[in-house]
């Protein structure tokens, strides 16, 4: 059988070895020699029932763990609007998609209806992962909600937003954001940066290309910081691409990253999709990338296609989670 213990030695000593029978025959018989071994076999059977018991614990800890994230993870994937996204607004295709890297993660996306003629997008991701990165990015959508849906202008939104996370953050964390509207009867995005990556704009005709960012700096760091807002005309068939860092900076087995010039190349190559297809092809891509290596960071990226002026008819629904 196998040992049960290894011994080293500290210096030459003489090693006996005892035949099975002469150890029940002779040996077991000397009292002092059996109540050694007793005593070693108790000790022993005391230190492994203390170790099960242990073990035992730790598993019904880690079970109960692994159901509050599951349950964790089924709320934050409740608080992501849901696909279709903005249904009763013809004038545009959008939809979204966010993969954590754990059970739950910091990035997140958002789409809305602000009223009959304005439509909401934003998408942020928050340093770190895992659950405080998860609670810092339920208080940063839920933050971003309550000003733009109160009225509150990209601009403003972004300000307020910003001043209340630098308040009561010990943890000195952080979110990289991007939010605007698109006006429909106008064919206008307005929309701010705070640090986060450059979005795609593209059509079939014209391909994609990467869109300077106004200026901002992470939202959450410094309470007075500013932010600009840009404001681009879109034009009928053209689509605007949000995406994390987790797209970009994914790494294969060689730890080489995706980097820019893929993503451009993988939504090129599908610029007459669907922005559901579009979502799912540009995962994809990703995903035959890293092949088998184990995702670092949240993947999560929207897709948003304007169709054109809306007819009188069409006015989007509240696309709110219920």
């Amino acid at each position: 059988m196998p040992p049960t213990a290894q011994v080293s030695a500290a210096r030459d000593c003489l090693v006996i070895a005892i035949p099975e029978a002469l150890l029940w025959a002779e040996l077991l018989r000397v009292p002092g020699t059996a109540r050694n071994l007793l005593r070693q076999i108790a000790t022993r059977l005391r230190a492994r029932n203390a170790a099960m018991q242990k073990s035992l614990e730790e598993n019904l800890r880690l079970e109960h763990l692994q159901k509050e994230l599951r349950v964790a993870q089924d709320l934050q994937a409740g608080m992501l609007p849901r696909s279709p996204l903005f249904p009763g607004a013809a004038a545009v295709d959008a939809h979204g998609r966010m993969t954590p890297a754990k059970a739950v993660g910091g990035d997140f996306f958002d789409a809305f209806a602000l009223d009959a003629e304005r439509l909401c997008v934003a998408i942020g991701d928050v340093a770190g992962k895992g659950i405080p990165a998860a609670i810092f990015m339920v208080r940063a959508m839920t933050q971003l909600r309550t000003e733009m849906l109160g009225g509150r202008d990209v601009e403003h939104a972004i300000r307020a937003l910003n001043e209340s996370l630098s308040q009561d953050n010990p943890l000195c964390m952080f979110v990289t954001l991007m939010i605007g509207f698109i006006d429909l009867c106008h064919g206008r995005l307005h929309y701010v940066n705070g640090g986060h990556n450059r979005p795609l704009f593209g059509s079939v005709t014209a391909g994609f290309r990467y869109q300077d960012q106004p200026k901002g700096i992470l939202v959450g760091v410094d309470p007075d910081a500013v932010y600009e807002l840009a404001v681009r005309e879109l034009h009928p068939g053209e689509m605007l691409i949000l995406y994390t860092d987790g797209i970009t900076e994914a790494e294969n087995g060689v730890a080489e990253q995706f980097g820019e010039a893929r993503l451009l190349e993988a939504v090129d190559r599908n610029r007459d999709s669907s922005a559901d297809a579009m979502v799912e092809r540009v995962c994809a891509a990703v995903g035959d990338f890293a092949a088998s290596a184990e995702p670092s960071d949240d993947l999560t990226i929207l897709a948003v296609r304007y169709l054109g002026k809306p007819s009188p008819a069409d006015t989007p629904g509240d696309t709110s989670p219920a």
